[in-house]
């Protein structure tokens, strides 16, 4: 007579991602996890003195385009009206600009163009100084904002 197989315990996890800081946190632990929320200031301090001129002046013309919202990411801070519009990359040498476009716009400035959306396009800027914080950059910055406000 066949013996039948006890079934199987589901095991639990020993680690889980926390949603706020994104960490791998050992189930052990958990309770004593105060994970640190990422700052504009923790986000910039690897930025070098001429990406850092260029952020500053990035994020002071997009502030004076209206009311939205500034939040940061692990790695990236995003600027939202009703969805997001634009996020920024900090990188040692070089500011990673995404910007969120309805349509595909070909120019040499754009590194990257991905269809984000069945509407959207993804268009990513690399700044390495203030200079660079100028038309057509701010034009294409502002037509994001306007295609990201309420309908």
């Amino acid at each position: 007579m066949p013996t039948k197989k006890a079934p199987r315990k589901k095991s639990l996890p020993t680690v889980y991602k926390c949603k706020r800081c994104l960490g791998w946190i050992s189930v052990l632990k958990r309770k004593e996890h105060d994970c640190e929320i990422p700052t504009e200031s923790s986000v910039t301090a690897i930025l070098e003195d001429e990406p850092l001129e260029a952020w500053k002046k990035l994020k002071t013309f997009a502030e004076s385009l209206g009311e939205q919202r500034i939040y940061c990411s692990k790695k990236s801070i995003m600027f939202a009206r009703r969805v997001c519009y634009l996020f920024v990359r900090p990188k040692k040498k070089k500011i990673e600009i995404c910007l969120f476009l309805d349509r595909k716009v070909t120019h040499s400035a754009f590194k990257e163009i991905k269809s984000y959306s069945k509407n959207r396009y993804s268009h990513v800027v690399e700044i390495y100084h203030e200079d660079s914080v100028e038309e057509p950059l701010t034009g294409w910055i502002q037509k994001a904002w306007e295609l990201s406000g309420p309908n």
